[in-house]
């Protein structure tokens, strides 16, 4: 069963007369799904799909716009956690927080978003202490006014 279907299914059983489709429901976000299943956070959205659980899209917000984000079902959430636990459910030793393989993706994750902030910081003191070569060396120097001596460099 595909998380469309449950969730399209369990919003039309619990609708009743245009209340919130889900009145009663505990929800989790992501990153607690993640350290409840021991699983990287980037695959949160595939376990939860491939096991049922039921997953909302809720809108937020900000400063800087309007952003979505996806909340889980927590009755779901730990059923798919205790079918984790006990073996029922396996995933790939590189999804799990718990896994050699999994810390060293969770590792590789940590050092690429280090990596992009070193770099992006490189950049702006490259630029702020090397100053601009002129394109054309020969070129009169701009802003100087007419008739005034040329600049000696």
């Amino acid at each position: 069963m595909r998380a469309r279907d449950h969730q399209r299914r369990t919003t039309e059983r619990d609708a009743v007369d245009g209340a919130s489709p889900h009145p009663k429901r505990a929800w989790l976000q992501a990153h607690e799904v993640s350290a409840l299943w021991r699983v990287l956070r980037k695959y949160v959205n595939a376990v939860a799909a491939a096991n049922g659980v039921l997953i909302e899209k809720r809108v937020g917000f900000g400063t800087s716009g309007e952003s979505s984000f996806q909340v889980y079902e927590a009755e779901d959430a730990a059923r798919v956690a205790a079918a984790l636990d006990d073996g029922t459910i396996e995933l790939d030793p590189g999804w799990r927080t718990d896994t050699p393989q999994g810390q060293a993706g969770m590792l590789f994750q940590t050092l690429g978003g280090c990596g992009c902030v070193v770099l992006f910081l490189a950049a702006i003191i490259v630029l702020a202490l090397c100053p601009p070569r002129p394109r054309y060396p020969d070129a009169p120097a701009r802003n100087v006014a007419p008739g005034a001596p040329p600049l000696v460099r």
